[in-house]
């Protein structure tokens, strides 16, 4: 495979790798370390299924994406108006922001705990990298560094795996088969819960519009009947 051929499958890969950031957010760490401390490997099963369900609510948003041209909000309001679509936007608004304060939050701490500054110290410097990468970075260049850093998290993950000595059978038993103790299951929702967000249907379904992987059928009807015509 030549470079270009390279270059186009990552371009490919691009709003797979944007949607998995919101899987190393704050929430979701936070919550996998605390199910991870307690149980071990148990709730393992969780978050392999929770995976395979997001593949398919993945795979669906993009299909509305590329069918339709639009994203979910925006064929929402063209289906049902804007008394349904003002509540869904305020409540989007809200998840937005409650999703912004946890990842500063998140970003905050781990600057605090590498360089060893006081937690509003860490507040200041999130708040300014975040409003420096979103107001004076174009999109193509903040999509760059999100992938770059998504990667890197998961060469991380993949580092320790093997450092750790995990045992592998062990992994892929409780992986594959379910097990519920006293409140794990509770903890095992909170696993799919943080994996599985309504976030992933809006963005994926404009991020491949952004792209440009969209088929008109009507578009497709009139250049039909134009090369009839001609």
């Amino acid at each position: 495979m030549n470079i270009r051929g390279i270059v186009k499958a990552f371009a490919i890969m691009g709003p797979a790798v944007l949607v998995s950031v919101e899987l190393f957010d704050p929430a979701s760490i936070v919550t996998s370390t605390a199910s991870g401390a307690i149980f071990g490997f148990e709730i393992l099963w969780a978050a392999l299924y929770s995976g395979i369900l997001l593949i398919g609510i993945q795979e669906i948003s993009a299909r509305l994406g590329v069918v339709t041209g639009k994203t979910l909000a925006e064929n929402i309001y063209e289906r049902y108006g804007k008394h349904y679509s003002y509540p869904l936007f305020a409540t989007s608004l809200f998840l937005d922001f409650s999703t912004l304060t946890a990842e500063v939050m998140g970003l905050s701490l781990a600057i605090s705990f590498l360089f060893g500054v006081a937690y509003s110290v860490g507040i200041a410097a999130s708040v300014t990298l975040i409003s420096i990468l979103v107001y004076f970075s174009s999109y193509g260049k903040l999509e760059r560094v999100l992938m770059l850093l998504v990667t890197t998290i998961f060469l991380a993950y993949l580092y320790f795996l093997f450092v750790l000595n995990a045992p592998l059978g062990t992994i892929a038993l409780d992986s594959l088969v379910p097990s519920f103790k006293a409140n794990s299951f509770y903890y095992a929702e909170a696993v799919i819960g943080a994996s599985i967000m309504p976030t992933y249907v809006v963005l994926h379904s404009g991020l491949v519009h952004e792209k440009g992987w969209v088929h008109h059928h009507r578009a497709v009807w009139k250049n039909w009947l134009s090369a009839g015509n001609q």
